[in-house]
């Protein structure tokens, strides 16, 4: 049974140019100016690709918390404040 991947539109992308560069249609050079990277990150993603697959260009962070997010408690006290702010700007 094969799992399936979620990737967004630009992650797509990405592994469409890279699989072409993985078969040997386009260099890592005209891969880079079309993904907007330089060579070298273009180089680390075909590695990543080569090892672990095309799960390789979904961010890393998928699915996981924020690492910026507010304990509960600090986000309830939170909520009232911008609750007043608001009410006084109207």
């Amino acid at each position: 049974m094969e799992s399936r991947i979620e990737m967004s539109q630009h992650e797509r992308d990405v592994l469409a140019v890279m699989n072409r560069v993985l078969l040997g249609e386009r260099t890592q050079s005209e891969a880079a100016g079309l993904l907007h990277l330089s060579e070298r990150q273009v180089r680390r993603i075909q590695r990543r690709l080569e090892a672990e697959g095309d799960g390789a260009v979904v961010h890393r962070l998928r699915g996981r918390p924020s690492n910026r997010q507010l304990s509960g408690k600090l986000r309830e006290r939170g909520r009232g404040k911008r609750d007043v702010t608001n009410i006084d700007r109207l």
